[in-house]
């Protein structure tokens, strides 16, 4: 064997280590990022979370019977809390794909919400209801959280 050979085979030997070494140091890369993008995936949803909470109070405070208003309450204003919830809930990038059933909810309730704030002498809509839908997509992201936790 020759020392051309020789020098051949560690030069061989060498590359193939690195591309090893290169290899396994892609993956710990791809596994770094994919962990940043479930992080930001659950920052993301945390703030929802805030955001549905907050809509949520102000939801209890609609009276369910029209007759009943608290003196010195106002519908309007009580609406008008709510409203900027529910742009920043839905304008989240993070309900789409597999968060798209939250997003549902969420845009039902808006839905109730506005039929409730149109028919404001006679309600057919009972807040109760919007009230349920959030809170069905609160239980929903709190499981989706979970699972992103690998709790689950």
């Amino acid at each position: 064997m020759t020392a051309d050979s020789i020098i051949t085979i560690l030069g061989a030997i060498i590359t193939t280590g690195g591309a090893l070494f290169t290899l396994g140091e892609s993956r710990k890369a791809k596994h770094y990022s994919d962990q940043i993008k479930v992080d930001v995936e659950k920052v993301s949803l945390m703030r929802i979370t805030e955001s549905l909470y907050r809509c949520q109070e102000e939801v209890r405070k609609l009276p369910r019977d029209q007759t009943k208003i608290p003196r010195g309450f106002k519908i309007e204003d009580a609406l008008g809390r709510i409203w900027p919830h529910f742009d920043q809930i839905l304008s989240s990038h993070v309900l789409s794909g597999d968060n798209a059933s939250i997003r549902q909810k969420v845009i039902e309730a808006q839905g109730l919400l506005r039929t409730y704030e149109i028919n404001s002498t006679q309600p057919a809509i009972d807040p109760y209801n919007v009230q349920c839908l959030i809170q069905e997509s609160l239980s929903e992201i709190n499981s989706k959280v979970f699972k992103l936790d690998g709790k689950a």
